[in-house]
This record gives C-alpha cells, structure tokens and sequence, in this order.
C-alpha cells in the first residue's frame, strides 16, 4: 500500500489542517493587500476632492 492519499477523505488531519492554514494565511494576506489598496484609493480620492473644493472657495 502507497502512501499517496487518492481519496482525499483518507488524507491525514494534520495534512489537511496545514493545507487549510496555509489557504487562510494566503486569503488573509491577500484581503490585505486589497484593503490597503482600497485605504490608499479612497485616501487619494478624499485628499483631491479637498483640493477642489478648496480651490472652488478661492474663486
């Protein structure tokens, strides 16, 4: 007998624990970069519109 896991119900806990931690380590990081992505549009948004409606007061 193998030790190849052709039915993944027959796989290890442990082996798919650490698959599963790796996949939520990789989404977490991944919806990071997203949000700070976000933050950094949003932040850029805000800052220009101040700008306009700054220099909309000045005429």
């Amino acid at each position: 007998m193998s030790n190849s896991f052709d039915d993944p119900a027959e796989e290890p806990a442990t082996t798919v624990s650490a698959n599963l931690t790796e996949q939520m380590l990789h989404l977490t990081n991944r919806f990071e970069e997203e949000r700070l992505k976000l933050e950094e549009r949003t932040f850029r948004t805000d800052t220009e519109d101040e700008e306009q409606s700054e220099g909309g007061k000045k005429d």
